[in-house]
């Protein structure tokens, strides 16, 4: 691969956007400030939190938000989120970038995908910088830079990325320079107001219990401007150094919906929840410097290394010296630092975009306590709710409460049963958005179940080999379970799950159930002494869920 010396070729071509003189210009001669736009536009609802039997500003909610943010397996990975979330693999690494994209689609999507475009038509292309009309994310906003740690930008450069002028020296050696971590989450929500808004206030601090002191921010970044709204250089090495990271989210959570179910009284947020045109007063963005960056820099052992550039100044976004690029900007500015408020006014914007547009490219679910998050791609949140709602009624809804001795009157199952009083007997099963039991008088038994199936139904089961036939009721034309997905939603369970409805296609279906095809069937005695024999099943379909849910 040859080595790109883009300082000196492509900054010529940068400031003759802005009337610059040629190529003879020394890198980082150019340094200017960058307008930064006061308004964007948010993505179409994205992300939703939900909670049970609580209020936003509870303390149980506060704790539960701060235990997702900062869980000790996975944590919220800010590094992630500011890279726009690249899609990645069942190992977490990221996925290659589909270079079959548009350049437009290509600009809409991470910063993996963006890394991507700039390569195409700033590297390999006509090496002249998008018009900033062009450079849009997927709402509408001017793309200013993307940026990316070292070790990602392998994924675009797996030639080697070293080979570029922007490679820090200061990255270890023998490592992919993934060097970003972040501190402590602390996460709060306001209370709900008249109209049904709420704010959140979202703070990185740092670890002070440690010698020297953590930052809450702290890393390699590359960073690479789109446009000619740039500070006068294509590219540069940067490094994060910040005691504290805020960001306000102002009137875009706002209640969607309020409804009981058998969890409880559940109220739904939206985030952003229309889309519209944001200000800075909506999302707020702050980095704070961090006065420790010299003797942190020197404990992770880059005391050989030249200091960012900025440190003395107590910047929270620095120029990595260690680089070509960057040490050529350094010496440029001198003793000027307005490239460093620059710099850190590009950073906050690139923050408020990825928070005001996240990139949400598949649905996730996160649960803790009484708060619950859906990151609903492309989808209505009344469906994207309905299936992981559908999965807790397969999981949790199953146990029989424990019997209490001062009353053993206890409440029933949280379950319906169809009742079977006659072997050969044909019952229907409905649904009804709890799990069911076939209840039969004798253990050996076999039975025929009407289900009724619409394109989505799924069914859940405990033990699906005592389903030994199914046929469609109207022709006759038998049909067969198919191979079981996976239950993610709870993953120590057993229960398995066959989506029937995109299998076997609308219709009503007879399944034959014999008790004595396998294990499974629980016996249950009641005060009286009558026995029953119970199977479990559970058949539902997302309109049951979005048509009781709103």
């Amino acid at each position: 691969m040859r080595r790109f010396h883009a300082p000196l070729v492509l900054l010529s071509l940068f400031a003759a956007c802005k009337g610059g003189s040629g190529s003879d210009l020394p890198p980082g001669s150019t340094i200017r400030q960058v307008e930064i736009p006061s308004e964007w536009q948010a993505a179409d609802s994205a992300v939703v939190l939900r909670l049970t039997n609580s209020s936003t500003a509870s303390t149980e909610v506060k704790r539960a938000l701060n235990e997702i943010f900062n869980d000790p397996v996975n944590p919220i990975d800010g590094v992630d989120f500011l890279m726009r979330r690249p899609e990645k693999d069942d190992n977490g690494d990221y996925l290659p970038v589909d270079t079959s994209l548009s350049t437009a689609e290509l600009l809409a999507g991470s910063s993996l995908d963006q890394l991507e475009a700039y390569k195409q038509k700033i590297l390999d292309g006509d090496r002249v910088p998008f018009a900033r009309e062009e450079a849009l994310d997927a709402c509408g906003n001017e793309l200013i830079m993307t940026v990316a740690s070292p070790h990602v930008l392998q994924q675009v450069f797996p030639e080697g990325p070293q080979n570029l002028d922007v490679w820090p020296s200061s990255c270890p050696d023998g490592a992919d320079c993934e060097t970003a971590s972040q501190g402590t989450w602390d996460v709060g929500m306001g209370e709900m107001r008249f109209d049904g808004m709420v704010d959140m206030v979202v703070n990185v601090f740092p670890d002070l219990a440690v010698e020297p002191p953590k930052p809450a921010a702290w890393g390699h970044f590359e960073a690479f401007f789109l446009t000619g709204n740039n500070p006068g250089t294509p590219w540069l090495s940067l490094f994060l150094s910040a005691r504290r990271v805020q960001v306000n989210v102002l009137n875009l959570w706002q209640l969607d919906r309020t409804y009981v179910d058998p969890m409880g009284v559940r109220e739904v947020f939206k985030f952003p929840h229309r889309s519209r045109t944001l200000t800075k007063s909506d999302v707020f963005v702050f980095f704070e410097g961090f006065e420790k960056t010299e003797a942190y820099w020197n404990s992770q052992g880059l005391g050989d290394s030249m200091l960012p550039y900025g440190t003395l100044d107590g910047s929270p976004v620095l120029i990595d010296q260690t680089s070509a690029t960057g040490e050529a900007v350094a010496r440029a500015a001198g003793s000027d630092t307005m490239i460093l408020s620059t710099l850190t006014d590009i950073f906050t914007y690139q923050v408020g975009l990825a928070v005001s547009c996240p990139t949400v490219r598949e649905t996730a679910y996160l649960r803790n306590g009484p708060v619950e998050f859906f990151l609903c791609p492309d989808i209505d949140i009344g469906t994207c709710m309905a299936i992981e709602d559908m999965e807790e009624g397969a999981c949790t809804l199953q146990e029989e409460q424990p019997f209490d001795p001062f009353n053993p009157f206890v409440p029933a199952l949280e379950f319906s049963r169809v009742l079977i009083t006659a072997p050969g007997q044909t019952v229907p099963m409905g649904e009804d958005r709890l799990p069911q039991y076939l209840s039969a008088p004798v253990a050996s038994l076999s039975t025929s179940v009407e289900l009724t199936v619409s394109a989505d139904t799924v069914l859940y089961m405990l033990n699906p080999e005592h389903i030994t036939a199914a046929v469609n009721a109207t022709n006759q034309i038998a049909v067969q379970l198919p191979a079981a997905s996976a239950n993610t939603h709870c993953p120590d369970d057993t229960v398995q799950r066959f989506d029937i409805g995109a299998a076997w296609g609308a219709g009503t279906y007879r399944l034959t159930v014999d008790y004595t095809a396998g294990s499974g069937v629980e016996e249950s005695t009641d005060l009286l002494g009558t026995t029953e024999y119970l199977l479990w099943m559970y058949p539902t379909s997302v309109p049951t869920w979005t048509s009781t849910g709103g």
